[in-house]
């Protein structure tokens, strides 16, 4: 994918959703953010980490859900960045959080002209997609467990100004990670 456009940039924003997670079981894991990834579909997480770092290398920022699925999955994609790379943990990417804070924390926090990799949940990815696109919260895309979004924002981090540059699933994703 060519990453160079006609069309200025100021901030790429890639959303992914975690990867697969254990099934909800309430014994198990009585606070469902400590529900962990499934060890079964590691291998192909860890493909589609390794090629979504290939896509959107360099990031400026890669911020995290506190959510346990969401961390071991930005933690998968930390390791396939540049060291320099803090990964954040950001409340406002928890589950069943709202679109606002989000833009919010984004336009205080991140450097123009860099990528920001946000690791979270549907549908509060999707609803942020549609906000930064259209200004509603509606899930105009789906993102499955480990798919990944791009959204270009040119000029002002707010509702209704950003673009749609791609979507893809998990599995292409591997396949860019091979």
């Amino acid at each position: 994918m060519d990453r160079s456009s006609s069309v200025p940039r100021d901030l790429r924003v890639i959303l992914l959703r975690h990867g697969p997670a254990e099934e909800q079981d309430p014994v198990r894991w009585p606070d469902d953010e400590r529900r962990p990834l499934s060890y079964r579909e590691t291998p192909e997480l860890k493909r589609a980490v390794r090629g979504l770092a290939r896509l959107v290398a360099p990031v400026g920022t890669l911020a995290s859900s506190p959510a346990l699925r969401a961390r071991g999955t930005a933690e998968l994609l930390h390791a396939e960045l540049d060291p320099s790379v803090e990964l954040e943990t950001w409340a406002e990417l928890s589950p069943g959080a709202v679109p606002g804070p989000i833009f919010e924390r984004l336009a205080r926090s991140t450097r123009r002209d860099s990528s920001v990799v946000l690791v979270g949940h549907e549908p509060t990815l999707s609803e942020f997609a549609g906000v930064a696109l259209v200004r509603e919260p509606i899930g105009l895309l789906r993102l499955d467990r480990g798919g990944g979004s791009c959204l270009e924002f040119r000029h002002a981090i707010e509702p209704g100004s950003a673009r749609l540059a791609w979507l893809l699933t998990r599995q292409q994703l591997a396949v860019a990670g091979r």
